[in-house]
């Protein structure tokens, strides 16, 4: 996954980098790293934020550039 997914992803569902975290289980500075190219979203994570059951959107978001 593009940091720039998981930020579009952000925007849309309307949730903060501390609120993304939160949910996550990560800091701020870790959503703001992996949106910047810095850092990757581990596998788990990204697993969790697709499967929500918040009813995001999660459409922008693809399995490429994910942490294994």
């Amino acid at each position: 996954m593009k940091g720039s997914d998981l930020k579009e992803f952000r925007i849309v569902n309307n949730l903060t980098q501390s609120e993304l975290g939160d949910y996550l289980g990560v800091l701020k500075g870790f959503i703001s790293k992996i949106e910047n190219g810095k850092e990757k979203l581990p596998e788990p994570k990204f697993r969790k934020l697709i499967n929500n059951q918040n009813g995001w959107d999660v459409s922008m978001l693809t399995q490429s550039e994910v942490a294994v």
